[in-house]
């Protein structure tokens, strides 16, 4: 790993002033000791005299302040820069806060910390935020729609929020009182179980874990919220896959010729990535090593201009490749190429239909659009309604997950892909704008057990997104 300098300050209240008037958060100590123990760990990618802790009556406002102003000011653009909140949030009048050690007297607003974080020069910088109000077992909840607002504009690159819940959640502690259930998501997914097919923890990957843990804890209640951009790889631990030893500081995380890398799906080929780099509307795409056809596929669609699917990581959309850059080694073929996305064409509807003694809200359409897309539900072939609102004849629709599957076998390779197809499906029929977790898991040779959560912008209103979870079993 290369050495460069790396800043981490971690701030936390367990137990407050008691002229605070707040509650004591027993979980927050927990939290804030095994995340410096871990940053600091021989797997991580921060040296252990620049992790900073700030608990309890050291979390004063004035000094969070300090040491906020103080990290931020002295950090370059090589560094590597993590902010970590755990406490009590409140809406105190129009302003979203950190509640640190004396109480609301002197609280820390989220706007400072926006101006904070977007004066930071780093171009690795990260907040988790685990912030709370007051209520339910120990309720920290902080107000993610406001960290979006907040914090939509980063300058530099590099630059994520991952918070504990949306805005109209709470973010739990465990009933033991010995961590939050975020934050032990974010412990574990930092340990390893996060590590992605290259052996190290980056904010996708972790985002992902964290969802799919506290979906399976708490189900529909807390749902985490991550938000930025990233402008290539930013890896945050270094964890091998096999349990071989503490790795020396210094080590690189592993690679070699044959290792397995993620793919990306453009029109109907999938394409290995070595590396992507997103900024606003267009992905620059490096690649392995491509087959004759995409090579084909990628100049042709150039020539063409026709908008295709395109469906990397999370995200699926569609849009336009753009000038491709073609290098020859070892006589293998790899293209750095360009992606814009489209302008968004509304799918799917935001309205209940009624009709022949059947009546669906537009939740109902959404999760039934996911079931059939996703083969755990055999719709209703003759229901004109749900067709129409389907965009489709539903006597001739087959399930993209059942159909490849069949076709293909239940392996690693065929999950991989066909879990690009069935994000894009989704995404076409309405039924989501953005998925956030889509787990795909063999039960034997003939069937799959699938868990999605994803969201969807209201057509007609600025709330906050609809939320869509759709478990079950698909049989092949």
């Amino acid at each position: 790993m290369a050495q460069h300098t790396t800043r981490a300050l971690l701030v936390g209240v367990s137990q407050y002033s008691n002229q605070s008037g707040q509650g004591n958060l027993p979980a927050v100590k927990n939290d804030l000791a095994k995340m410096a123990k871990l940053l600091a760990s021989p797997q991580g990618v921060f040296q252990p005299d620049h992790v900073k802790t700030l608990l309890d009556s050291d979390a004063t406002g004035r000094r969070i302040r300090e040491e906020v102003e103080a990290l931020v000011g002295a950090a370059t653009e090589d560094e590597t820069v993590l902010l970590y909140f755990a406490g009590h949030g409140k809406q105190a009048s129009s302003e979203f806060v950190f509640v640190p050690y004396e109480g609301l007297v002197n609280a820390v607003e989220l706007r400072w910390l926006r101006q904070q974080f977007e004066a930071c020069r780093s171009k690795r910088a990260l907040m988790f935020l685990d912030i709370c109000q007051a209520g339910g077992i120990v309720n920290r909840s902080a107000a993610p729609q406001a960290i979006r607002r907040q914090l939509r504009a980063f300058g530099g690159e590099g630059r994520i929020i991952l918070a504990a819940c949306t805005q109209s959640q709470s973010s739990y502690e465990e009933p033991t009182g010995a961590h939050g259930y975020f934050t032990r998501a974010l412990l574990e997914g930092l340990q390893g179980k996060a590590r992605n097919q290259q052996g190290v923890v980056t904010p996708n990957s972790l985002h992902d874990h964290i969802s799919y843990a506290l979906q399976s804890q708490l189900g529909p209640h807390q749902t985490p919220v991550m938000a930025g951009e990233i402008v290539g790889t930013m890896v945050l631990m270094h964890q091998p896959a096999h349990p071989s030893g503490q790795s020396p500081r210094n080590s690189s995380p592993p690679h070699s010729s044959t290792q397995r890398r993620e793919l990306l799906m453009l029109s109907n080929h999938f394409i290995e990535v070595e590396s992507a780099e997103h900024q606003g509307e267009v992905w620059t795409i490096s690649t392995g090593a491509l087959s004759r056809d995409a090579e084909v596929l990628v100049n042709n669609l150039v020539r063409s201009r026709k908008s295709v699917p395109f469906v990397y990581h999370n995200t699926p959309c569609d849009g336009s490749v753009l000038q491709p850059k073609t290098t020859r080694k070892q006589g293998q073929t790899y293209m750095t190429f360009g992606f814009r996305r489209g302008d968004d064409q509304r799918r799917g509807f935001d309205a209940g239909y009624s009709g022949h003694g059947r009546s669906y809200t537009a939740q109902d359409i959404r999760e039934i659009k996911a079931e059939i897309v996703l083969g755990i539900k055999q719709p209703d072939r003759h229901d004109d309604v749900l067709s129409f609102a389907f965009r489709g004849d539903l006597r001739t629709y087959r399930s993209p997950l059942l159909t490849y599957l069949q076709k293909n076998g239940v392996t690693a390779d065929s999950l991989e892909q066909v879990r690009l197809i069935v994000m894009y499906e989704l995404y076409k029929h309405g039924a989501v704008d953005e998925v956030v977790t889509l787990k795909l898991e063999p039960q034997g040779k003939n069937a799959v057990r699938i868990h999605l959560v994803g969201q969807r912008q209201p057509q007609y209103h600025h709330g906050a997104p609809d939320r869509l979870e759709v478990s079950g079993v698909a049989h092949l």
